[in-house]
């Protein structure tokens, strides 16, 4: 019983030590935040190193995402007017040609004799209505002759405009400036009205059609500055703007159709291409911090502005601070701070409101085009 006794007294004995242990430090705890609100009762309090950022303003827009694909300007697949033989084919692929450039031509032997004769038959038939035009004003020959010769050398022209077009036809020219495709003909080959000699098209400026949901019916315009990527260019960006919108919603999707022109004179871009596509809209240039630096209590927002304490110290400084979009690690800022300001990026959770801070590094976080995604 004695010995009992003795064990139950020693564990009581080590609890109430323990006890104390956490009493001791829960009071040191106390007592060393106490004297750092109060400034350390006289005592210098430590100050805290952090990382600080600028608050710059950065470009911000509301923007809409979307996949569109690629068309020409104008696109055509040459064909010939006539069937017969290809006596020329004066391209190669991937040529650039001008408005009116003969592409190929076709064998016209017999059209090249028609011709000549044709124009022998208007000749004669021009001079014999001029003799006997003169011969009328003289009173030696009838009005009657000298109107039907006349009438025959009127037909006489219009034969030879009849075979000169046919001669034109075999001409096969682009109807208008472009980069011809891959070559589909040779020459002394036979051909028909529905073969496909190459494809034209006109890549100056690349017609970019996508879909967008009907909710942004109101807000997409003609004018609006539109973003393009593609997966040949990673790395690159291509500027146009939204030309036209279709005037009605698809059924089935709930989506219209628009329609952006990117300029291409370097005609990296080609008809077929799959782009992703973003529609910028509300473009504003506002204040921007790091998210980093963005603190949140309940449905507060808050950051530390770095200022300038006494004695050359730097103090931290609670705002409250209303925020917009995100983009690219950047948060909008409507108010709270200034452009110029310094706000704490890095160490904010270690940091309050009035404790001293000394600046440890700064931070440069510039969006690379500040543009905020607020649909997809």
């Amino acid at each position: 019983m004695k010995a009992k006794l003795l064990g139950v007294a020693r564990r009581g004995t080590f609890l109430a030590a323990v006890a104390a242990v956490f009493v001791a430090m829960a009071l040191a705890v106390v007592v060393r935040e106490v004297l750092a609100l109060a400034g350390g009762g006289g005592a210098e309090t430590e100050a805290m190193p952090v990382v600080v950022a600028e608050v710059r303003e950065q470009e911000f827009a509301d923007v809409i995402t979307a996949a569109g694909t690629a068309r020409a300007n104008e696109s055509v697949a040459v064909t010939s007017k006539v069937a017969d033989i290809i006596a020329r084919v004066l391209f190669d692929s991937g040529d650039e040609v001008e408005a009116g450039q003969v592409l190929a031509e076709l064998v016209d032997t017999e059209e090249a004799a028609a011709l000549n004769e044709a124009r022998t038959t208007l000749n004669e038939a021009q001079r014999k209505h001029a003799r006997l035009a003169e011969l009328a004003e003289s009173g030696y020959v009838a009005a009657q002759m000298r109107d039907e010769a006349d009438s025959d050398a009127k037909r006489a022209a219009a034969k030879v405009a009849a075979v000169e077009a046919r001669m034109t036809d075999r001409k096969i020219r682009a109807p208008f400036a472009g980069v011809v495709g891959l070559r589909n003909v040779t020459a002394g080959e036979r051909i028909d009205t529905s073969t496909v000699i190459a494809t034209l098209n006109d890549v100056s400026v690349i017609k970019l059609d996508f879909t967008a949901p009907e909710r942004f019916l109101s807000t997409i315009e003609p004018g609006q500055r539109v973003s393009a990527r593609v997966a040949a260019y990673p790395d690159e960006v291509f500027e146009g703007e939204v030309t036209s919108i279709d005037n009605q919603v698809d059924r089935a999707s709930r989506s219209v159709s628009v329609r952006a022109e990117i300029p291409n004179d370097d005609g990296r871009l080609v008809s077929g291409m799959l782009l992703s596509v973003e529609v910028r809209r509300a473009e504003r240039k506002r204040p921007a911090i790091p998210e980093s630096a963005l603190m949140r209590q309940a449905d507060q927002a808050y950051v530390f502005v770095v200022e300038d304490g006494e004695e050359g110290t730097r103090v931290a400084r609670r705002r409250d601070v209303g925020v917009g979009l995100r983009a690219n690690g950047l948060v909008e800022v409507l108010d709270g701070v200034r452009a110029g300001e310094v706000v704490i990026a890095d160490g904010t959770h270690r940091t309050r409101d009035g404790a001293l801070v000394t600046v440890g590094g700064h931070r440069d976080d510039r969006a690379a085009g500040g543009v905020a995604r607020a649909a997809e």
